[in-house]
């Protein structure tokens, strides 16, 4: 059973969002850098350590000949994934090196504010697979923060961290399997602690349950991060005493604001033409911009030209207001389309 995996070099949304800025104000304009240029940034800013060393000690004590057995490069290959998934950094010449995507200027500079914050909210929750920006192996069809969301919601407000394994990160395709047949199957175990082990053992497969459980570090930690949910431990779910996320109030507002958006997925448009998903994806960054609070006036005529020139796609996915588009072209566009996007912007 395929399995989505999410690299876990940190669980804090404020501390990846620290560390991403960091990496952004020493390396922008670098727009073919490698994770040893990143390495060497993050040691420098005393931000990673090896073997309990920090400073030029540190990459001395990590580096290894075989990179695969290097401490600090494989954390920093988890942190570039992560960001890739995020739609923060792209492939640079080649794909083993990376550049920074345009929506990285908003996260690497602009002020922490409520609309950055909602910015990197939606980043999460648009965290899709397949990504063109990650070369992913596991075959998945998700988009999984917002199929967590929806279970938080119709599940009593409640997850478990094995139900999210065993209903989100093995789900092949949440357009087939959606959050109504998980939240029915979820509810269909919940009582019953072996059913879920049961569940829990055909999921794992060859993978070692420690390691699959690994998988889960990130998305609680959003959930913590974001105060969408908190931890919770009681025998209300399986009769057993069992730690938990609930819904906060939070959560259940964010539940709502994307709830009215249309979940959109690259192999919608690809249909189209390349002007056609160049002009959709343009317009889908300045809805994702709008939708978090800034200021897209003054780009009004371009909009209008993108809403003119995207129009059959709009139309055939019967998307009623351009602002209810769920689709981060940072995270779901090929980069011929997002040149195509520039170009139209640049006219």
């Amino acid at each position: 059973m395929a399995i989505l995996r999410f690299p876990n070099p940190v669980s804090d949304v404020d501390k990846f969002v620290y560390t991403f800025r960091t990496i952004y104000s020493k390396l922008k304009g670098n727009h073919d850098f490698t994770h040893d240029d990143v390495v060497k940034v993050l040691i420098q800013s005393g931000l990673v350590s090896s073997s309990g060393a920090i400073g030029h000690t540190a990459l001395t004590r990590s580096t290894r000949d075989d990179r695969s057995r290097d401490p600090l490069y494989n954390q920093i290959k988890m942190y570039s994934e992560l960001y890739r998934m995020l739609g923060w950094l792209k492939p640079g010449t080649q794909r083993i090196k990376s550049d920074f995507t345009e929506i990285a200027n908003y996260i690497g500079e602009q002020p922490l504010d409520d609309s950055l914050r909602k910015l990197i909210e939606y980043c999460v929750i648009s965290i899709v697979s397949p990504n063109p920006l990650v070369n992913s192996l596991s075959g998945n069809i998700i988009r999984p923060f917002l199929l967590i969301l929806n279970l938080l919601d119709k599940c009593d407000g409640k997850i478990l961290r094995d139900e999210i394994i065993i209903a989100v990160l093995s789900n092949s395709n949440d357009q087939e399997y959606n959050a109504d047949k998980c939240s029915a199957f979820l509810h269909s175990i919940r009582g019953n602690y072996q059913l879920l082990l049961d569940n829990l053992s055909t999921v794992v497969g060859s993978i070692q349950e420690n390691t699959l459980k690994n998988y889960t570090r990130f998305p609680l930690g959003v959930l913590k991060s974001t105060e969408w949910a908190t931890r919770q431990t009681d025998r209300s779910l399986y009769n057993k005493y069992l730690t938990y996320y609930k819904i906060t109030e939070k959560g259940k507002t964010t539940i709502s604001s994307f709830s009215r958006l249309k979940d959109i997925r690259h192999e919608m448009i690809e249909s189209y033409s390349l002007r056609e998903r160049g002009a959709f994806t343009l317009l889908s960054y300045y809805m994702m911009l709008g939708n978090c609070g800034y200021n897209i006036e003054p780009e009004k005529l371009l909009i209008d030209k993108c809403l003119f020139e995207a129009k059959n796609i709009i139309a055939d996915l019967s998307v009623t207001e351009p602002a209810k588009i769920l689709y981060s072209p940072f995270q779901q566009s090929t980069q011929e389309e997002i040149k195509a996007a520039n170009d139209i912007e640049s006219e």
